[in-house]
C-alpha cells in the first residue's frame, strides 16, 4: 500500500500537537499554500458501486489546462475502471501512454454506513515523465503540482458525494508522511481518542527528532523521519537483527549494552535510542511503542496492519 494517500494522499503518508503540524507545514509547504482552482461546474451523475455504472474521464477528475498540457507533450490521458469481484470496490486508474500516474480504491464500507473507505491512493505527474526522479514519501519528486493536487482532491470529494457517501474514511496509511498528508493536507480527523492519542504520539515523535536531538542526528526532513519508522514495504531504517536482539534483551531484562544511549522527552519518557556500534544500517535511531502492550521497536507495517490510525472527514 505510500505509498504515499494523497497516498488521499498523497488522499501517497494528516490536528495533533500544534508543533508538529508547524513541523509537518514546513517540510511539506511547497503543497500547501496556494489556493484551489475553481471545480468543473458539471457535476457528477449518481453512481454506485453495485450498478457498476461511475462514467470517469480524465477531465472529470483534472483541471482541464492540466490535461490539455499531459495531452500535448506526454499522450491521451485515459481514465480506466475496475471492479474487484466480491470486493465492493471500484478501482479507478489514470493511464498516460500505458504508464499509469493515477490509482485509487473506493471501498464501500458496509460497517459504517455513507462512509467511503479510500485506500492505495497514488498520484504522479505525467509531465515529470522523463525526470529521474521518484515519488517521495512526502509526495514530492514526481507528484502533482499543488493546485492540481487540491483539484483533485476536491473532485474525489464531490464523486464521493455522487455517490451517495456522507463521509470518506481512511485506516491504512501506508507512513507516516501520508498520515500528515491525510491529516493537515486533506483535513481528515481521528474517528476516535484511541486514533487521537495515538496520532499525538507519533507526533511527537517528530517533534523530538526535529527539536530536541542534537543537531548532527536530526532527520534531514519529514521523508527521513517517515523511514526511520518503516512503511508498509520497509523496514525502519535503523533496526537489524542484531540491534532488535540487543533491544529486545533491554525490554525483558533491563541490561543495556554500552554502545546503545536511551534517549528520553522532555518529560523524562523514554522513547528510543541511539546507536553507537559498527552495523551497517541506514540510521542509529530507532524509536519505541508500548504498541500492543509492551515496549518495542516502532514499526510502521504493524501500524497499518491493524489499522490503529482511524481517519475521518465529513463531506
Amino acid at each position: 500500500m505510500v505509498r504515499l494517500f494523497f497516498s488521499w494522499i498523497v488522499l501517497a503518508a494528516l490536528a495533533g500537537s500544534q508543533f508538529s503540524l508547524a513541523e509537518c507545514t514546513e517540510a511539506l509547504k511547497k503543497i500547501l499554500p496556494q489556493p484551489s482552482p475553481t471545480l468543473n461546474e458539471s457535476s457528477f451523475r449518481p453512481w454506485s458501486i453495485q450498478d457498476q455504472n461511475l462514467k470517469l474521464t480524465a477531465r472529470d477528475l483534472f483541471p482541464e489546462d492540466f490535461v490539455k498540457d499531459v495531452e500535448q507533450h506526454v499522450g491521451p490521458f485515459e481514465i480506466k475502471l475496475s471492479y474487484p469481484p466480491k470486493k465492493n470496490t471500484v478501482t479507478i486508474e489514470g493511464r498516460v501512454n500505458k504508464q499509469r500516474y493515477l490509482v485509487v480504491s473506493l471501498i464501500q464500507d458496509h460497517s459504517h454506513p455513507g462512509t467511503l473507505l479510500v485506500d492505495n491512493l497514488n498520484l504522479q505527474n505525467p509531465l515529470e515523465a522523463g525526470s529521474t526522479k521518484g515519488l517521495n514519501p512526502d509526495q514530492s519528486g514526481k507528484g502533482l503540482p499543488p493546485q492540481v493536487f487540491r483539484y483533485v482532491r476536491n473532485q474525489l470529494f464531490e464523486l464521493s458525494k455522487a455517490g451517495g457517501y456522507e463521509q470518506i474514511r481512511t485506516h491504512s496509511q501506508q507512513h507516516f508522511a501520508v498520515m500528515m498528508l491525510y491529516r493537515r493536507f486533506v483535513g481528515m480527523e481521528p474517528a476516535n481518542e484511541a486514533t487521537k492519542a495515538f496520532i499525538d504520539e507519533v507526533e511527537s515523535l517528530y517533534s523530538f527528532a526535529r527539536k530536541e536531538l542534537p543537531e548532527e542526528l536530526r532527520p534531514a526532513d519529514v521523508e527521513e523521519f517517515t523511514r526511520w519508522l518503516g512503511t508498509v514495504n520497509s523496514n525502519p531504517m535503523g533496526r537489524t537483527k542484531r540491534r532488535e536482539l540487543l533491544l529486545n534483551h533491554f525490554f525483558q531484562t533491563g541490561d543495556l549494552a554500552p554502545f546503545i544511549r536511551l534517549l528520553k522527552n522532555k518529560e523524562g519518557k523514554l522513547i528510543g535510542a541511539h546507536f553507537q556500534d559498527d552495523e551497517k544500517a541506514e540510521a542509529n535511531i530507532v524509536f519505541f511503542t508500548n504498541f500492543l502492550g509492551n515496549a518495542r521497536i516502532f514499526d510502521w507495517l504493524e501500524v497499518a496492519v491493524s489499522h490503529r490510525i482511524d481517519l475521518i472527514k465529513k463531506l
